[in-house]
């Protein structure tokens, strides 16, 4: 999908349209496969929490716990950026 918006944006930006075609071939494709993934774990329902050992639960917080503190520092960053201060 990042490669998908990295064609869109080339695609704008330099005003190379023949890559159109190909670009909404594949949207379409991956279009598709999500929905039909969405559909099947819908249709399948959710598997159920297995028993957890105590060292896998404190290293699933820590890492929650990273990656929470690390989307508050990069949303922080784009208010800054997005502001202009400095």
């Amino acid at each position: 999908m990042i490669v998908m918006l990295a064609v869109g944006l080339y695609m704008t930006d330099f005003e190379v349209y023949a890559l159109y075609p190909i670009h909404k071939s594949v949207g379409m494709i991956v279009f598709v496969t999500i929905l039909a993934r969405v559909v099947w774990r819908i249709k399948q329902g959710w598997a159920e929490a297995g028993k957890m050992i105590p060292i896998n639960g404190s290293i699933a917080g820590a890492a929650h716990e990273t990656l929470w503190n690390h989307s508050k520092r990069f949303a922080i960053k784009c208010l800054i950026a997005c502001g202009g201060c400095a």
